[in-house]
């Protein structure tokens, strides 16, 4: 038969499917599993046979030898994202929590908040700095809209976000550094000189390079290195800085006052320990970061931003506020187009009127907030990357999100089975935050919205790039939808508005001969998949509950210690 147009050898017994996984020609598919019976269900596989213009299921017709088949056609393409938005309308749950949507920097909040319940301190703190750069600082500034996005806070009060994740990067710097509560990195611990194999490295650094050179002692390698200069020394310049030295580049702050970190140095000591600013510049100079202060870059267009960027591989500006920045047709600061706010960037690029300048923070809208600002800075980082290197370490954030809508009378205490019923305190030790036991009793308040699928769910992926959208099915009434279930069933979590009715889960209990596996129930728009006998999920699924959470491929079944 024919397939895209080659010639392509089929054997008796074969799908579609079959034919073209062995040609290496990918098709989409939510219910077909490999090794079970063709069950055709969600019709994202389709291919049409150009010879006879019609639509096939590619997981349950067989081949033919006058088959002219293509997989992406425009009557294709139009088939399965029909498909997948029929199964998107009546999809009931978060892909990511409202927490998470809620902030900025998009920080994965529920999986912070179960990790540091568990105790793993460390990996929740790796995940706080890569998303905030400084997580001790900003855990203690952030105005965590987060907590407003909180479902729990329909019910009694929000979650302790911020002080969690204030609790997880100050104790996190306890396990590594041996440091007190409140306090910063040990001074001495975070002046070591950098060691690799008892070999010192020594960053070499110029102006009149476009890159330098890292030169290892105990090896003849030398690494080159992009140069990235930063004007300005407050959060959002020094949160490019941390987050750029991570990716590998070699950075050069310029700082006008004698010290850097902007304004946060006039804030009491009750509320920003001065040693935590100290410390995060001391390991941004171990980095091999090169900072000058009582340095002005000049801003009456002497050519001197210029010089700057023909030195290095591009420059931000991160200074604070424009005292004059002028009314969008002027060029203002260092010969750059202003609005009346502060630099003009692009939106996306934070990309400046000048190649190879970007600008980020105060100095494009001011009074940006400190998570703003942060959050910007990496996003800025990462672009940067994507542009000098060609890698991409973008957040992700435009992804498909399925958003649960509407609440119905009932979805709260739904909501509400993974929760304690402890009501919101404030910690006993104010300067020092919560105790351990305090921190599991607050984390346990969470309501886990978010799915435990978010980072593998097949749906998801299609509505990706299908560029799917959700909304409610035509055939019902506003005031109507799937009634939403979780239940929580030992290791298991079943959430029956979510299944896209596959039957996966059913062919594989058959195999693992389940007698009292799941099954379709009820007909047409109201078929679903239950268990008999009203039995719970865990005895249902039996010894096939791993397998089954693994092929589920929108997370309608999960194992609850740990997302899929």
């Amino acid at each position: 038969m024919k397939l895209n147009g080659e010639n392509i050898s089929i054997e008796s017994g074969d799908t579609i499917i079959d034919v073209a996984r062995r040609a290496g020609v990918s098709i989409p598919t939510l219910c077909h599993l490999r090794g079970e019976k063709p069950f055709a269900s969600c019709m994202v596989c389709v291919v049409e046979d150009i010879a006879t213009n019609k639509l096939h299921p590619a997981c349950s017709t067989l081949a033919q030898p006058d088959m002219d088949i293509k997989t992406d056609t425009k009557a294709v393409v139009e088939q399965r994202l029909c498909a997948i938005e029929f199964l998107l309308s009546e999809h009931l749950g978060d892909c990511e929590g409202p927490c998470r949507l809620s902030c900025p920097a998009y920080l994965d909040v529920p999986q912070i908040i179960e990790l540091a319940a568990v105790g793993d301190l460390r990996t929740a703190e790796s995940m706080l700095r890569d998303a905030l750069a400084f997580p001790r600082i900003v855990s203690r500034l952030c105005e965590a809209p987060c907590e407003k996005g909180c479902r729990r806070g329909r019910v009694d009060a929000s979650v302790s976000i911020k002080m969690i994740e204030r609790f997880v990067a100050d104790n996190a710097a306890i396990e590594t550094r041996g440091t007190e509560c409140g306090s910063g990195i040990d001074s001495d611990s975070a002046r070591e000189t950098r060691e690799d194999g008892g070999q010192a490295h020594e960053l070499h650094c110029g102006n009149s390079s476009e890159t330098h050179e890292l030169h290892s002692e105990d090896s003849s390698e030398t690494l080159e290195l992009r140069s990235i200069a930063i004007i300005g020394g407050g959060p959002a310049g020094l949160a490019c800085v941390h987050h750029l030295t991570q990716l590998g580049f070699a950075c050069e702050i310029y700082e006008k006052n004698s010290e850097c970190w902007g304004g946060l140095t006039t804030l009491p000591e009750s509320v920003l320990p001065r040693n935590l600013l100290e410390d995060e510049l001391d390991a941004l100079k171990k980095a091999g970061v090169i900072i000058h202060t009582n340095h002005l870059i000049e801003t009456d267009n002497d050519g001197k931003l210029r010089e700057l960027r023909d030195a290095h591989s591009a420059v931000i500006i991160g200074t604070g506020p424009l005292p004059d920045a002028g009314n969008g047709d002027d060029r203002g600061i260092f010969d750059l187009k202003t609005t009346e706010q502060g630099v003009l960037t692009d939106s996306a690029s934070f990309a400046t009127s000048m190649e190879g300048v970007f600008a980020v923070g105060d100095v494009v809208l001011p009074l940006r907030k400190t998570i703003q600002a942060v959050a910007d800075a990496k996003l800025l980082a990462d672009g940067i990357a994507k542009k000098l290197l060609g890698s991409d370490h973008s957040r992700g954030g435009e992804t498909f999100n399925s958003r649960f809508g509407k609440l119905f009378p009932g979805d709260l205490d739904e909501f509400m089975k993974p929760a304690n019923e402890n009501s919101r305190t404030t910690p006993t030790d104010k300067k020092c935050g919560f105790s351990k036991q305090e921190l599991a009793n607050k984390a346990e308040r969470c309501m886990k919205c978010d799915c435990a699928a978010t980072n593998d769910c097949r749906l998801r992926e299609l509505a990706d790039e299908f560029g799917a959208k959700q909304a409610k099915r035509a055939t019902r009434r506003r005031d109507e939808r799937r009634t939403f279930i979780r239940i929580f069933d030992k290791d298991i979590i079943f959430e029956p508005g979510k299944c896209v009715k596959c039957g996966r889960c059913s062919a594989i209990c058959a195999r693992f001969a389940e007698k009292n596996g799941p099954a379709f129930t009820k007909r047409g728009y109201d078929t679903e998949i239950t268990f008999p006998f009203g039995i719970g999920p865990s005895e249902g699924l039996g010894a096939a509950a791993e397998e089954c959470a693994k092929a589920c491929p929108t997370g309608a079944i999960s194992l609850s210690h740990g997302k899929t």
